[in-house]
């Protein structure tokens, strides 16, 4: 992107090209010297684009907080509206109890017959 202050460095630059170019009013200008109009025309160019590029985005930007930023603000004044008439049946997020599990967990004092014959064969207990 370059430095912030590139865009005058490169009208600095233009304008010493321009005074040396006086010197070949009535001639060709060298090869180099045009090669620098040039290279100066396109720099200039391109920073002009960046710089268009980025108040665009920042324009696309700053629309978009505030449409965020308004809808948010209409969201909380409905809350504050509604507030004062919901207040007895709404529930404090404390005192919300979690929902019970679906299934029911295995009670782990439950025993089946083949946890007694694997104990049985551990022991080498004859039934």
């Amino acid at each position: 992107m370059g430095a912030p202050g590139s865009r005058f460095r490169y009208q600095k630059e233009r304008k010493h090209l321009d005074e040396e170019a006086e010197f070949y009013t009535n001639r060709e200008r060298p090869p180099g010297l045009k090669d620098a109009f040039a290279t100066n025309k396109t720099l200039t160019e391109k920073k002009e684009n960046t710089r268009a590029d980025a108040q665009l985005q920042m324009k696309r930007i700053n629309e978009r907080f505030d449409a965020e930023r308004s809808g948010y603000l209409g969201l909380k004044e409905m809350d504050k509206r509604l507030a004062p008439q919901e207040m007895g049946k709404r529930q404090v997020h404390d005192e919300i109890q979690p929902p019970a599990p679906r299934i029911p967990l295995p009670d782990p004092t439950y025993r089946t017959s083949f946890d007694v014959v694997d104990t049985v064969q551990r022991r080498n207990i004859s039934p």
